[in-house]
């Protein structure tokens, strides 16, 4: 029921409308239903006095004033609502009064219409206000002097003085409802004006809040895009703000880490440095720090970085910022180079010293060619060239090791005979494995093809075959085998040298970064780098090599090959 009624009394007001207008369009509803209530309780008093033509009238008004008005809100004629309620009010009322008269009853009906001026006062403006209250009043005074003049009452001084408390009694109606009414309007447009006011701000707020969020946005992409650890802590060490990397380094969304304690973020391992220099920060001392940082088992950095104190423009402290960068990739590439130059060192130094005193000898022998006997230049040619051959070997290695460190190693494979190329590098270490009395044999089948660049191959071979006479006594044997297995082309080169034990193996197996040159048992020098190298040329042929050794028993090198 009371759910009804609101709806009734609230029938044609909208959002859109001003406060005032709204409260004119509820009191029009809420009087057509006080004046309907009325005219029915009336109407059946009358009824149960007998006066059954009065009641009717009374109920025919309850019909004809009190639903139309609600009918005219609901479709939007909000002044044909307010005119038809008051002009069809202050005629019933006329009506029912000047019957009650005219059938000598004395029920003063004239009272309702100071409710009826009392509406039209706050409902109406000006002129329409005016003339239907002056309308009222004339009804009101009509009243008074049919009454006298029907009960054969002279107009006289109480007529009169009727007629001054008729008027002052609207006119105090008037001006105080007016009053009152004015001073409702102004307070209306006070709370419009403070309502319009509050929107202006809420628009002004809801725009500083979409630039906030933008700038916050911008400053975030930008943060996010900086490959280095930046974060802000505030007073109480909880994170204000932290870029993607924090995300990325500590595996968890940078939501979860904003609004944190610093203590419930970094792992145990970090706080034990970080909580003192976090500490340090926000007294007011920057600290810098440079550390291998333990994240977890799988992801430990070398990160630098500061944590630096933000002051306002009070220069008091309000917050710590921390920049942190990983350097750990720098730090490898450090240690590479430093290698590499330590590598550069002893080749230097190999050339320098190995590969310059042969032909030092070779300028001396040509110095005393003139003064020595036929015989004797004949033995110092055949240990001149051995040095030589040497030599050039190792100036051969030295520069495809150069030009693997400058430019790459370009692999071109292709199908080639196992068996022809190493024949063919058997002949080309004939020489120098005669000069050492050392017996190179061959075993393999001749239809192995495998799938290789030749030129990359046949360096390996030499070189494996040179390490092989190199570190043999005289009149050794070198066996060299080659057979195919399910996935490659296996070849073995075995001798029966002074071996290696397995700090060697491990040393070869790290490549040139282990350079050490020893010399062969004949007193041969080296680089150090045939072995290193020829495990590189292996690799990127995708195959694969392996040394096995007994220090005193000899040296068994194996690679892999693809097949064709």
């Amino acid at each position: 029921m009371i759910t009804f009624l609101k709806d009734i009394i609230n029938l044609g007001v909208n959002e859109d409308q001003l406060l005032f207008e709204q409260r004119k369009i509820r009191l029009v509803n809420i009087f057509s239903i006080i004046g309907a209530g009325l005219m029915v309780i009336f109407g059946l008093l009358n009824v149960a006095l007998g006066a059954n033509a009065q009641a009717l009238l009374i109920l025919s008004g309850c019909l004809v004033i009190a639903f139309p008005p609600l009918y005219f809100n609901k479709n939007g004629k909000y002044n044909l609502a307010r005119y038809y309620l008051l002009g069809f009010g202050l005629v019933f009322v006329d009506l029912v009064t000047f019957r009650a008269v005219f059938n000598f009853q004395n029920r003063h009906n004239e009272v309702f219409l100071i409710g009826i001026s009392t509406l039209m006062v706050v409902l109406l403006d000006n002129p329409a206000k005016s003339i239907f209250f002056l309308l009222t009043v004339i009804s009101t005074i009509a009243m008074i002097t049919t009454r006298q003049i029907i009960a054969g009452l002279p107009i006289g001084n109480d007529t009169f003085m009727a007629y001054l408390n008729t008027i002052v009694a609207f006119g105090c109606v008037y001006f105080f409802i007016n009053i009152f009414k004015e001073e409702q309007l102004r307070s209306v447009s006070k709370i419009e004006e403070f309502g319009e006011e509050l929107q202006r701000q809420e628009k002004e707020i809801l725009k500083q809040r979409d630039e906030l969020f933008a700038s916050r946005q911008l400053l975030r992409s930008t943060l996010d895009s900086i490959p280095v650890f930046i974060s802000m802590i505030d007073m109480k060490g909880k994170y204000l703000i932290a870029n993607s990397r924090y995300g990325e380094v500590f595996n968890m969304p940078i939501s979860e880490i904003e609004g944190k304690h610093y203590s419930e973020i970094l792992p145990e391992s970090l706080l034990k440095t970080h909580r003192h220099l976090i500490s340090q920060g926000l007294s007011g001392i920057g600290l810098e720090f440079d550390e291998i940082a333990e994240i977890n088992e799988q992801n430990i950095i070398h990160s630098l970085g500061k944590y630096i104190p933000v002051y306002d423009s009070r220069n008091e402290q309000i917050a710590l910022a921390v920049y942190a960068v990983d350097v750990t990739k720098l730090k490898q590439t450090e240690a590479e180079l430093l290698s590499l130059n330590d590598t550069k060192n002893r080749l230097l130094s190999v050339i320098s010293h190995d590969i310059r005193a042969p032909l030092n000898s070779l300028k001396g022998i040509i110095n005393i060619s003139g003064n020595i006997t036929q015989e004797n230049l004949a033995q110092f040619i055949s240990k001149v060239n051995t040095r030589l051959t040497s030599v050039t070997f190792n100036l051969d290695n030295l520069l495809n090791w150069a030009k693997g460190q400058m430019e790459g190693i370009t692999i071109k494979p292709e199908v080639v005979d196992v068996k022809a190329l190493i024949d063919q590098n058997i002949a080309l270490v004939a020489d120098y494995a005669e000069t050492k009395k050392v017996k190179i044999k061959s075993i393999g089948s001749s239809d192995l093809k495998a799938f290789v660049d030749s030129e990359s191959l046949s360096l390996v071979m030499r070189n494996i075959l040179n390490n092989a006479i190199k570190f043999s006594p005289e009149h050794a044997e070198v066996e060299i085998s080659a057979e195919k297995t399910v996935t490659c082309i296996k070849i073995e080169v075995s001798d029966k040298g002074e071996g290696m034990d397995n700090t060697q193996i491990q040393h070869l197996a790290s490549g040139a970064s282990a350079l050490v040159s020893q010399d062969g048992t004949a007193g041969e020098k080296g680089t150090g780098l045939g072995l290193a190298l020829s495990q590189d040329l292996v690799i990127k042929n995708k195959g694969q090599m392996k040394i096995e050794g007994i220090k005193g028993k000899g040296t068994t090198v194996e690679i892999c090959i693809p097949l064709a």
